[in-house]
């Protein structure tokens, strides 16, 4: 999402228009972040030796939610929606 984002066409597309709406349910007021990560091995999770994450390691709940917030935020930047 944050590199359609950069390229702007998010707009453009609907299924990616739809799933940044939903992204943006996610986030609250108080920029809380609603969202919980698959901890099961065999479940497909965001995980942060994938190529997505800012934070070293994601053992603390803290580090997650910060690292998927700021991608959230950074999404909604390139995004022009927000």
């Amino acid at each position: 999402m944050e590199l359609y984002a950069r390229c702007g066409i998010i707009n453009h597309v609907p299924v990616l228009k739809n799933e940044y709406k939903t992204m943006l349910t996610l986030v609250g007021d108080d920029l809380h972040l609603d969202f919980k990560c698959a901890t099961h091995k065999n479940a497909f999770y965001w995980w942060p030796y994938g190529g997505i994450a800012l934070e070293t390691d994601w053992r603390t709940k803290l580090r997650v939610r910060c690292d998927l917030l700021f991608r959230i935020l950074l999404i909604m930047h390139y995004s022009n929606f927000a």
